[in-house]
C-alpha cells in the first residue's frame, strides 16, 4: 500500500515541527547563547554554537539545530585574549594616547583587554569616522564587543546610527584584514536580531559583500564571513534563498573541500551550509546540490560530534523532497556512513541519519534494496525498541517504506523478526508511535505472497490491526482497514479456490474484528463507513444471510495456537 500524498503530509508535518526556522521569541532564545568570553577562536567564542536546542518539552526528545550563532570575542590569528573577568576598565582617551607611540599590532592586543561599556557608544561612533586606522579598528572592536553582550546588545542603536554601511565599507579594505574581520563580526552579530533588523543588512547589500569576502586569502576573515552568512540565512526561508541566489553555496562548498578534517573552518562552513539547506519551503534542489559531495566528504572524514550534527541534519534536509534527490544522495557514496551513524549514541546525530535513510527508502524498490544491502535493517532492528519515543517513531516511519516494497524485502523483515516487533509496538506502545507502526504493519500486506500472509497472521497481525480500529482517527482507521482488506482478500482467493472457508476471516472474527468493523459503519467519516461496509459485504455476507459456516465457524477447528498468540494454520 503506497503512502503517496498521505505520507508526504505526515513527513512534512513532523519536519516542520522539528526543524523549522525559528524566529518566535528569538531574543529570549539567543540571550543564553550570547557571550563575552575571551578573544579566542570563532569556534570557541560562542556560549553554545552547535548546541541542539530542544523544542517545548524537548519535542519528544527531538533535538534541533541553532539557526544563528552569536560570537563572543576572538583575536585575529587565533591569539588568546583575557576572559571577561580579566578585562580592565580604563578611559578610552588613555588607550588612544598609546596608539600614537606603539605599533598597530601591539595596540590591537592592548585594545582586546578593554572592558567596553554601553556608555562608550557615542565615543566609538565618533572614532569610527576618524582617518586613523588605529582609531577605526579600536572603534570597530568596541562595537563588536558591545554587540556580543549577553543582554540587550545595541543592535537597533547601531542600525539607527547608520553604522551598517560603515562596516560594509570596511569589508572592502583588503589591506587591513583585521578591520575586515572585526567588521564582518559586527555584521554577524547584527544578523542575530529580529527580521526587520536583518532586512536592513539585506537592503544595504551585506549578503553580496560577505559572499565576496569568501575570496579573501585570510582564513580568519573567510571563516567570519561564512559565520555571518549562516546567521543571515537562519532568519527565514526568503532570506535563506537570497543568500543562495547571491552564490554562497559554491565557494563555501569549495572551502569545505580544501579544509582539514576537524578544523573550525569545517565546523562553521558545515553549519552555514546546513542553514542554507533547511526550512520550509525547501530551497530549489538544483541550487543547493553542489553542497552534497562536500558534505559527504566531511561526514566520512570527521568524527567530531558538533560537526557530525550539522552535516547529518544538512543531509536530512537535502534528501527530503522530490524523487530526483534520491539518486543524487546515493551517487555521493554516503550511504554506508549514514547507516554506520544510525547507531551513534548522540540522538542529534542518529535521528537526522534515520531521516535521511527514511527519505531514501521512499524511492523505488531498487533504491530501497541499496539501503538494505548497506546494512540498514540490522541497525533499524536494533533501534525499533529504542527508549526514546522520537527514535521509535522515526524507525517505524522508515520501516513502513521498506515494508511497502517487494515481497523479497518483506521476507527479509520477517526473517529478522522486525515484523514481530512492529506488531508488538502496534499493540503496546504509545498512540503516537502506533500511528506510524500501523503504516509499517499494514504496508506488509501490499506485496506479500500468500505464504507471507500466513506467516503474518500467525504472528498476530490481524489482532494488532483489529486493536487499532479502536483509535477512531480516520487516517489510522483507513490504513488498518486496508491492511485487513488485503489479508482477507488473499485468504478469500486461496481458501475459496481450494474449497475451504476463508480462515483469515475466521481469525478476524475470533479476534473481535467483525464487531469492530460493524461498529465502524456508524463512524462519522463517510470513507471509513464505506471501507467497513466493503469488508462486511465481501467477506462476511454469510453471517448476514444466516448461512452457517463449516465446522460451526470455530477457529479452533482449523488452527492451533501460534507461538506469538496468533493462529497456527494446518494444511
Amino acid at each position: 500500500m503506497a503512502r503517496e500524498n498521505e505520507a508526504e503530509d505526515l513527513k512534512r508535518k513532523r519536519e516542520d515541527y522539528a526543524v523549522q526556522l525559528r524566529k518566535k521569541q528569538k531574543e529570549e532564545m539567543f540571550r543564553a547563547k550570547r557571550t563575552t568570553l575571551s578573544d579566542a577562536k570563532p569556534q570557541g567564542a560562542t556560549a553554545d554554537p552547535a548546541q541542539q536546542v530542544p523544542l517545548a518539552a524537548a519535542a519528544q526528545q527531538m533535538p534541533t539545530i541553532a539557526t544563528q550563532r552569536i560570537g563572543g570575542d576572538q583575536a585575529m590569528g587565533g591569539s588568546t585574549g583575557p576572559q571577561d573577568d580579566a578585562l580592565i576598565d580604563v578611559p578610552i582617551e588613555h588607550v588612544l594616547q598609546a596608539a600614537e607611540t606603539m605599533p598597530l599590532s601591539e595596540f590591537i592586543v592592548q585594545v582586546q583587554r578593554i572592558n567596553f561599556k554601553q556608555s562608550d557608544f557615542q565615543k566609538l561612533n565618533h572614532l569610527i569616522y576618524e582617518p586613523s586606522e588605529a582609531k577605526i579598528i579600536f572603534a570597530t572592536i568596541g562595537f563588536r564587543r558591545l554587540l556580543s553582550q549577553e543582554r540587550n546588545p545595541p543592535i537597533q542603536q547601531v542600525i539607527d546610527a547608520n553604522l551598517v554601511p560603515r562596516f560594509l565599507h570596511f569589508l572592502t579594505i583588503a589591506e587591513s584584514p583585521k578591520l575586515q574581520f572585526e567588521a564582518a563580526w559586527c555584521l554577524t552579530n547584527l544578523a542575530s536580531g529580529n527580521n526587520d533588523q536583518v532586512m536592513v543588512l539585506i537592503d544595504k547589500g551585506a549578503v553580496k559583500a560577505l559572499v565576496q569576502l569568501l575570496r579573501s586569502p585570510q582564513i580568519d576573515v573567510v571563516e567570519q564571513a561564512i559565520w555571518g552568512l549562516g546567521n543571515i540565512a537562519g532568519d527565514s526561508h526568503k532570506i535563506r534563498d537570497n543568500v543562495i541566489n547571491e552564490g554562497a553555496i559554491q565557494p563555501i562548498a569549495d572551502i569545505l573541500d580544501k579544509s582539514a578534517p576537524g578544523s573550525s573552518l569545517i565546523r562553521n562552513a558545515s553549519w552555514t551550509l546546513s542553514n542554507l539547506c533547511r526550512g520550509r519551503p525547501a530551497p530549489t534542489f538544483s541550487k543547493v546540490a553542489r553542497a552534497l559531495p562536500s558534505l559527504t566528504k566531511v561526514l566520512i572524514e570527521n568524527d567530531l560530534e558538533d560537526i557530525l550534527i550539522d552535516v547529518c541534519w544538512a543531509m536530512s534536509y537535502l534528501s527530503d523532497g522530490g524523487d530526483e534527490r534520491i539518486p543524487s544522495i546515493l551517487e555521493t557514496g554516503v550511504l554506508h556512513r549514514l547507516v554506520q551513524l544510525l547507531r551513534h549514541h548522540q540522538i542529534a546525530i542518529s535521528v537526522p541519519c534515520l531521516r535521511t535513510i527514511g527519505n531514501i527508502v521512499t524511492g523505488n524498490d531498487q533504491q530501497t534494496q541499496l539501503v538494505i544491502e548497506a546494512g540498514a535493517l540490522d541497525a533499524l532492528n536494533e533501534l525499533v525498541y529504542n527508549k526514546k519515543k522520537t527514535v521509535r517513531k522515526e524507525v517505524c516511519w522508515t520501516l513502513s517504506n521498506i515494508t511497502a516494497g517487494s515481497a523479497e524485502q518483506i521476507q527479509q523483515c520477517l526473517e529478522m523478526g522486525i515484523i514481530d516487533k512492529l506488531i508488538q509496538i502496534l499493540q503496546l506502545d504509545d498512540n503516537e508511535i502506533k500511528k506510524e507502526a500501523v503504516w509499517a504493519v499494514s504496508n506488509c500486506t501490499a506485496s506479500a505472497t500468500f505464504h507471507q500472509f500466513t506467516a503474518l497472521v500467525e504472528r498476530g497481525i490481524i489482532k494488532a490491526l483489529v486493536q487499532t480500529l479502536k483509535m477512531q482517527e480516520p487516517r489510522v482507521l483507513a490504513v488498518a482497514l486496508e491492511g485487513l482488506d488485503n489479508i482477507l482478500k488473499s485468504g478469500e482467493e486461496h481458501f475459496r479456490r481450494s474449497g475451504h472457508e476463508n480462515k483469515f476471516a475466521l481469525v478476524l472474527e475470533n479476534d473481535g474484528g467483525l464487531e469492530q468493523i460493524e461498529q465502524l459503519q456508524l463512524h462519522a467519516n463517510h470513507q471509513i463507513y464505506q471501507r467497513a461496509l466493503k469488508i462486511l459485504e465481501n467477506y462476511f455476507q454469510a453471517e448476514n444471510d444466516g448461512i452457517n459456516l463449516d465446522n460451526g465457524g470455530s477457529v479452533a477447528d482449523t488452527t492451533t495456537t501460534g507461538g506469538n498468540g496468533g493462529p497456527k494454520f494446518l494444511f
